[in-house]
């Protein structure tokens, strides 16, 4: 008897342990059941948040595609109904044929009472440098025998003609902004605009001459003319907007404009250095002095058209609806 009630504790220690152990399995199978459940939940989550940022991001992507495309045609649209391909060769046929006497007589009249040139320095200013700067200061050299009376009636009558380059391009920019022409009795204005060329261009000069004293060396002295130019070409546009467009557009309206034609005037002044230099000595050579004008003539209708699209590009930021940029507005 003692025996048999060994072996039936025995049994059910056995047996209880044997439950003991199925119940420990069946938890542990349970939980790795809930660790996957868990991991697949968490996989799955992460799936749906990278499928909801890739179609965000594909969104996203095409609004500013289409916005691209909304510019574009507008810019085309701008483009057509300003005629800016035909108003560029005007103000580049007026600033040839109205501006450049002005300068000519300025030089004039600057070597003789300070005995610098003018030209030398214009020549600096957009880079020209060895034969090439040689032959476009040949090019508008000055008569010694012309007296100070004389060169003081070319100056003003090249100040009265040089008008129609400032009409021309005031005329432009009421375009541009959909304003209506200026009276006639504001046409004073064209004629001060002709009279700060000079203080532009010798301002713009001595800006270049000062960034080169501070940062002489070599591997940044192709840069400080251009940057001079650039720097003095956004002040200078920005002025000409606010006075020719008799102060109906406000500055800050007017800043993105000056802004995008000084920085094209400036990588066109890195341009001018690399190519215009050899191209105008080779001219010269094949054709004679005579060439360096034609291509003169080139660099103005490059600027021409640079100060023109600078200044539509920006006008068209201000008035395009959905840029978060305010409308022209009043003055301020």
């Amino acid at each position: 008897m003692p025996q048999s009630a060994g072996s039936a504790s025995l049994r059910n220690g056995v047996s209880e342990h044997a439950a003991d152990s199925d119940s420990s399995v069946a938890m542990a199978r349970w939980s790795q059941v809930c660790v996957t459940l868990a991991i697949v939940h968490l996989r799955s989550s992460r799936v749906r948040q990278w499928h909801t940022r890739v179609v965000i991001e594909l969104h996203s992507d095409q609004a500013v595609v289409r916005r691209v495309r909304r510019d574009l045609r507008l810019f085309a649209r701008e483009y057509a109904r300003s005629d800016l391909g035909t108003r560029t060769l005007a103000l580049t046929a007026q600033f040839a044929l109205s501006a450049a006497p002005v300068l000519v007589a300025a030089a004039a009249l600057v070597h003789r009472f300070r005995h610098a040139d003018l030209m030398s320095l214009l020549t600096e200013l957009f880079g020209l440098h060895g034969s090439a700067r040689a032959d476009v200061t040949q090019l508008f050299l000055t008569s010694a025998t012309a007296d100070t009376g004389s060169q003081f009636l070319g100056l003003l009558v090249g100040i009265a003609f040089a008008t129609g380059a400032s009409a021309t391009l005031q005329r432009c920019l009421e375009i541009f902004w959909h304003l209506p022409k200026a009276p006639f009795k504001q046409a004073w204005r064209q004629v001060l605009w002709v009279l700060a060329l000079i203080p532009f261009f010798t301002l713009s000069i001595r800006l270049a001459t000062l960034l080169q004293k501070v940062h002489p060396t070599p591997a940044i002295t192709g840069l400080i003319a251009p940057l001079g130019l650039g720097i003095g070409s956004v002040i200078f546009i920005w002025w000409t907007q606010r006075f020719l467009l008799l102060g109906r557009v406000s500055w800050r309206a007017l800043a993105p404009g000056s802004l995008l034609t000084g920085v094209g005037l400036m990588l066109l002044s890195m341009v001018t250095q690399v190519v215009a230099s050899s191209q105008i000595a080779e001219d010269v050579n094949d054709y004679g002095l005579v060439a360096a004008s034609f291509a003169l003539l080139v660099e103005v209708w490059c600027m021409s058209g640079v100060i023109l699209g600078g200044t539509l590009i920006g006008a068209m930021l201000r008035r395009t609806p959905g840029l978060g940029l305010p409308n022209v507005g009043s003055r301020r």
